[in-house]
């Protein structure tokens, strides 16, 4: 189980991840695999609190071991205010 500080880590990339894709072209959608991702579980429990709260669309394919994510009008006004 990863820890806050993990998932809080996760999180700060994923949305600047997703802001940098949608600053290219805001339908774009950006993903993760977990070969590629040290700490994965974090990367997911992030994934699935950003969605929650509306900050990012989310999908996983069916073994829950990639996750694509595009970021959202209210994700793109957190970001803008430097929101983590």
């Amino acid at each position: 189980m990863p820890t806050a500080a993990e998932v809080t880590t996760a999180r700060a990339e994923i949305l600047e991840a997703c802001h940098e894709s949608y600053r290219d072209s805001p339908a774009a959608w950006i993903g993760w695999e977990q070969a590629d991702v040290e700490e994965f579980e974090a990367f997911q429990e992030a994934t699935k609190a950003l969605t929650a709260e509306g900050l990012i669309k989310t999908l996983f394919d069916d073994e829950h071991t990639a996750i694509e994510a595009q970021l959202t009008e209210a994700g793109l006004k957190h970001v803008s205010a430097d929101g983590r």
